[in-house]
């Protein structure tokens, strides 16, 4: 079985982060971190 993941001219373009709210939601990681020690960075 072969499977061609290369990126075509007809799918959906790739995701891009957001700065904001990729820093909201590492400060809400951090208020949970203390009981997640090992799954959370």
């Amino acid at each position: 079985m072969i499977i061609d993941a290369r990126i075509k001219p007809h799918h959906a373009p790739a995701l891009t982060l957001d700065p904001e709210t990729e820093e909201k939601v590492d400060r809400l990681l951090q208020a949970y971190k203390k009981y997640f020690p090992r799954t959370l960075h």
